[in-house]
């Protein structure tokens, strides 16, 4: 077996949720040629690949993934100037707020908005990752990737090619992207376009949003973030929502509705199913109280939705992706 290959491994230390069965073979890969050598051997079992960063935003099934968990640590930073900027290729294993704050270190400005987020940079990329109006799509100039060739419905790897692809062909969205909705893509690194910055400032920034997160958001539990997008109605539907909701009239924008919001007025914060748990600090997050299962997590989104549907006509969502579960929820 390649460097770094084992069988049978725990997926719930792998998740920040601490959610998640076994994965048949998992490996970890600390650059290109280990990342081939895992994806060849997964052409010789023909296996199933499911590739992970730091394991937020996901929520692995019970049952664990039938073939390999392909982790990638490639963190490398490499840094050119630029007419208006700089280019700054990181590799796909960086964690994303220790890449902000070297950034900061050196005035380069552009992602000080994703401070705190708890996500390699390839996640992030994937799940174009944003808060405060800005998101990481903004910013990627190309992304490296292995895209990977899979047979039928099984999504056995049958071969793969490298690419490197512009930030167009990543088709990023409101918190998707080519990558999260094919699963085709290994991503290596991404180019970024950044811009000069001054330091002092980009620190205060950093400080307010980390900041912000920590004081909002429940990090005494294990959890996976927000887990629905922030529904965006129609002009319709919004002055619908405003009519029956006048008091909401000039606080919610864009046609936008936190999700948190609306879990909230349905009266599930602190509702639990097992030891998965609506936050009492923040409704957009579940959290596991303690040996929560998948199954839970997933009766709980499903309850919350229901609820949200029933009380609002609106239809939440998902942010977070499934792994190893046999139907995909919420696409």
């Amino acid at each position: 077996m390649p460097e770094g290959m084992r069988e049978n491994v725990s997926l719930k230390e792998y998740s920040t949720f601490k959610i998640g069965g076994i994965a048949r073979f998992f490996c970890v890969a600390k650059d290109e040629e280990g990342a081939r050598a895992a994806l060849d051997f997964a052409i010789k079992n023909k296996l199933k690949v499911f590739v992970i960063g730091k394991g937020s935003n996901l929520l692995i099934s019970d049952r664990g993934w039938d073939g390999l968990v392909l982790k990638l640590e490639m963190n490398g930073m490499h840094i050119d100037a630029a007419a208006d900027g700089y280019i700054v290729t990181l590799g796909c294993g960086a964690y994303l707020t220790k890449s902000i704050l070297s950034l900061q270190k050196e005035g380069i400005s552009g992602l000080e908005w994703a401070a705190g987020i708890p996500a390699t940079l390839g996640g992030a990329v994937s799940n174009n990752a944003g808060a405060h109006g800005k998101d990481m799509g903004g910013s990627v100039k190309s992304v490296s990737v292995i895209e990977m060739r899979t047979s039928g419905e099984d999504g056995v790897l049958e071969s793969y090619v490298m690419r490197e692809m512009t930030g167009a062909e990543c088709d990023f969205s409101y918190r998707d992207s080519i990558f999260k909705k094919t699963k085709k893509f290994v991503i290596l690194g991404a180019t970024l376009s950044l811009a000069k910055g001054d330091a002092a400032a980009m620190r205060d920034e950093i400080s307010a949003n980390m900041k912000n997160r920590t004081e909002k958001q429940p990090l005494e539990f294990p959890n996976v973030g927000s887990i629905f997008r922030n529904p965006v109605l129609s002009d319709a539907s919004m002055e619908k929502f405003f009519r029956d909701n006048e008091d909401m009239r000039g606080v919610f924008k864009n046609n936008t509705i936190p999700a948190g919001w609306l879990i909230e007025q349905v009266g599930l914060k602190g509702k639990k199913v097992g030891s998965a748990m609506v936050s009492e600090k923040h409704a957009n997050f579940i959290v596991n109280a303690g040996g929560a299962t998948a199954e839970e997590v997933v009766i709980m989104i499903s309850m919350i939705k229901q609820k949200v549907r029933e009380s609002f006509g609106i239809q939440l969502l998902e942010e977070i992706e499934y792994v190893g579960f046999q139907v995909t929820h919420g696409r």
